[in-house]
């Protein structure tokens, strides 16, 4: 499958799988368990903890480590 070699391919898909949710009733929980369950399967790692926040206020830089 080339989808799984593609993460571009991949992420863009998950983007368009959460608006479909947003604007679909998919009537039962287990399709959105199974759509969350791929959404973690493949692509970027949606679960990664990052370290370092950085927020910017016109010319002011404040980063935070957590």
């Amino acid at each position: 499958m080339r989808s799984a070699k593609d993460t571009k391919l991949v992420d863009d898909l998950k983007t368009w799988l959460l608006k479909n949710k947003q604007t679909t009733n998919w009537k039962t929980t287990k399709a959105t368990a199974e759509a969350c369950y791929a959404l973690l399967l493949q692509g970027t790692d949606l679960l990664i903890n990052e370290s370092i926040v950085e927020i910017k206020l016109g010319n002011t830089t404040v980063k935070i480590n957590r």
